[in-house]
């Protein structure tokens, strides 16, 4: 695909939504392992309920669209998940090492890994269909298009996940099943966790991506063809960035714990 047909606005939110992550791990490491102030923005109301969630429903929505221009969602999701599992590792040898609590057990990593496989399986579902059922016929008078009960299924799920979070979260630290973690139910003396971001509700996200990336990207190019070139080059950064976003999110942390304990042993905070 072409730079001037490429869908530059979806590199461009998952780059502003990567991007806001980064700034979230470096306040939270310079507020809860360095006690510096400077980041003590993430614990106010208007961080934690609107920024943050309008953050995570970005790059789990833009992640959702995406899938829809992969020719290979399988091959996608075993990337994503030894990605994860490496994230996961690493992480708890950096909890080792500093003493604190960075776990990372399931986290938006873990959480577009499940969404991709699930994309993955839908998929592998519709391509099992006869060639010529492009349409299931109801009576004399009514088509039904297979594509669009494959769009309401997905919403319907979506929406499933949407309204167990309303009671979910009432079974925290009320069993031991480290296995009911990915879902949003979280076991007694599980310990502290760097970052988590459970399947319930934030696959619901994932899955509306998927269909709004059905919908409104079936060609697969941008919606905004005649943008201006000085609006590209402004947001230049961000797109590499969205482009890139698996790797940027990958060694930003283990960068922000580098510059951060050199400057502890330089002295400078």
């Amino acid at each position: 695909m072409s730079n001037r047909t490429r869908a530059f606005e979806l590199d461009l939110l998952r780059g502003w939504a990567i991007l806001m992550m980064i700034f979230h791990h470096l306040s939270y490491d310079l507020l809860y392992l360095f006690e510096i102030e400077l980041g003590r923005y993430i614990e106010s109301d208007t961080y934690i309920y609107i920024v943050h969630p309008i953050m995570l429903i970005v790059f789990t929505g833009v992640s959702g669209i995406c899938c829809v221009f992969s020719k290979n969602n399988f091959k996608r999701s075993l990337k994503m998940l030894i990605a994860a599992l490496a994230l996961s590792i690493g992480m708890a040898i950096a909890s080792w090492l500093t003493q604190s609590s960075l776990y990372v057990y399931f986290n938006i990593l873990h959480l577009v890994t499940v969404g991709t496989f699930s994309y993955a399986l839908i998929q592998k579902v519709e391509s099992t269909r006869p060639s010529h059922d492009n349409e299931v016929t109801t009576g004399k008078k009514f088509a039904i298009n297979p594509k669009f009960v494959t769009h309401l299924l997905i919403l319907l799920a979506a929406s499933v996940i949407f309204i167990s979070a309303i009671f979910i979260s009432r079974f925290d630290h009320v069993s031991d099943n480290v296995l009911l973690l990915p879902f949003g139910i979280i076991p007694r003396g599980i310990g502290g966790m760097g970052d988590y971001l459970p399947i319930v509700p934030w696959l619901g996200f994932f899955l509306t991506g998927v269909v709004v990336g059905r919908l409104f990207y079936k060609s697969k190019k941008t919606l905004f063809p005649n943008t201006p070139v000085w609006v590209r080059k402004a947001g230049a950064p961000l797109e590499w960035m969205g482009r890139h976003s698996l790797w940027v999110y990958l060694l930003h942390q283990p960068l922000i714990m580098i510059i951060l304990y050199a400057g502890r042993a330089l002295k400078i905070w």
